[in-house]
């Protein structure tokens, strides 16, 4: 097995991540296991060297899957690491973001990867990427961007650092695709250490990069299709899986998972550089998900000059149905939706097995699927009703509608 020490800026700290491969003394390779049966041929144990870096990663991670996975994301695994027998402290044991894990992850066999504001050519070729840039800069139409990159991915991309408020969002930018016909680029979130405190002025920073610094976000800002798909998951972001009510359960369940480790990795290194409490991560995290969202749009609205408005949606119970705002099911009940006017946001009612859509309340639409323009309604609500209850005059017969199922 071969170590070195691996790593940019945070060469510089007493503590530093490591490059690990299997490598016998004879040369050949040897895979290498995660606690997660995974095999790689390289591993990274992550020093996580810069404070609150161990749970503002694990957190940023978790957040991409459960907003959906438009984004790549290295698997880790907090772990304790010893060096000849001595405790080195908390590491997270993950695959290299290298062709191997993102082919495991695209499924494909072959990847061009550029890295980097200066668009630095990490496998393969760099002719589609400058072609996908070149069209990002002139505001090509969407589809025709649409067919280079995958949208999704880059807008998600500028809602992570956004909210993080990413110090080095420009240098930590890595994109891939297969390289092959059709094969569209798509981004890595990783090194998620440098959050911006809850009330820094993010927006206008981002927005002073060159050109094609990530977040792209003069370009996605200036864009007359793509601004208003950023500011509509923006939106749903802030209102589910950013929201208070998900993101600090998820922090505390982390934190307890990883306390002892951390108050461990604390007292090795707490002489020889800036290492926080856990308690003091923890609260610094919390702060950050209480304060940010509210900032961050009214710091937006003003960048932008529009209005930020707020919509009251209630969520039906899971035994009637569910509703989802830009790919994300909301949990049940009652959620504000703090968005920007005149923002065309897409819903989807679906109903439960037996249970069948039954209208909305709130908003002048009888299909299932709807765009909403932020502005024209307040407070909107889908009702659902038990099957074969819709009678002979559809959705809008009055006398059905008292049947429909109203979330409390």
């Amino acid at each position: 097995m071969a170590l070195r020490v691996s790593g940019s800026g945070s060469r510089g700290f007493p503590k530093r991540s490591f490059n690990v491969s299997g490598r016998t003394t004879l040369g050949s390779k040897g895979q290498l296991r995660l606690p997660d049966s995974s095999a790689w041929n390289t591993l990274v144990l992550r020093a996580d060297a810069t404070p609150h870096a161990l749970l503002h990663n694990l957190l940023a991670t978790e957040l991409v899957h459960r907003a959906g996975d438009r984004l790549a994301v290295q698997p880790g695994t907090p772990m304790p690491l010893y060096l000849n027998g001595a405790f080195w402290g908390a590491y997270r044991a993950m695959p290299a973001k290298n062709e191997e894990l993102l082919c495991k992850l695209s499924g494909a066999e072959k990847l061009d990867i550029v890295e980097g504001a200066e668009g630095r050519i990490v496998r393969g070729g760099r002719s589609h990427y400058e072609q996908a840039m070149a069209l990002l800069e002139r505001a090509a139409p969407l589809d025709s961007l649409a067919a280079l990159i995958e949208v999704e991915s880059l807008i998600e991309l500028a809602c992570f650092d956004l909210w993080t408020g990413r110090a080095d969002a420009d240098l930590n930018m890595r994109c891939y695709r297969p390289a092959q016909p059709g094969g569209r680029w798509r981004w890595v979130l990783y090194d998620m250490d440098l959050w911006a405190p809850p009330d820094d002025p993010s927006v206008e920073r981002l927005c002073d990069g060159h050109f094609p610094s990530a977040p792209y976000l003069p370009q996605l800002l200036g864009h007359p299709e793509l601004r208003p798909l950023l500011l509509a998951r923006l939106s749903t972001l802030l209102a589910t899986v950013f929201s208070e009510a998900q993101a600090l359960p998820l922090a505390d369940s982390l934190y307890r998972a990883h306390a002892v480790l951390l108050m461990s990795d604390h007292q090795r290194w707490k002489d020889a550089m800036e290492v926080p409490l856990p308690e003091e991560t923890q609260a610094v995290i919390k702060e950050h998900i209480t304060q940010r969202g509210e900032f961050l749009l009214r710091d937006l609205a003003r960048y932008i000059g529009i209005r930020a408005t707020e919509i009251r949606i209630t969520a039906p119970s899971a035994h009637e149905g569910s509703m989802v705002l830009e790919g994300i099911v909301l949990t049940p009940g009652k959620h504000v939706l703090r968005t920007f006017e005149h923002v065309p946001l897409r819903w989807r009612a679906v109903p439960a097995e037996g249970m069948e859509f039954a209208g909305w309340k709130g908003i002048d639409a009888t299909l299932p699927e709807v765009s909403v323009r932020a502005g024209t309604a307040n407070q909107v609500q889908p009702l659902f009703r038990a099957e074969g209850r819709s009678g002979r005059n559809g959705l809008q017969q009055r006398l059905e509608d008292r049947l429909a199922v109203r979330v409390p």
